[in-house]
């Protein structure tokens, strides 16, 4: 389950998502998102880092799958 959580400081107002890495189960932040031609169109995929450092980047739908 993704957590969403906003941090503020006085110059800098960004959306925090946080996850659970799918190579370790330790906590891990998306960093990022794009999408990539597809055969049924665009397909959104996910950049994540974790704090065991893996960086994992993939179709949103196998992450977010795989997490559930």
């Amino acid at each position: 389950m993704a957590t969403r959580r906003t941090t503020q400081s006085t110059q800098l107002t960004r959306e925090l998502e946080l996850d659970c890495c799918i190579a370790c189960g330790q906590v891990c932040e998306i960093t990022g998102t794009f999408h990539m031609p597809g055969a049924a169109g665009a397909e959104p995929y996910v950049r994540t880092r974790c704090v065991g450092g893996h960086v994992l980047v993939g179709p949103a739908f196998a992450l977010r799958s795989a997490l559930d």
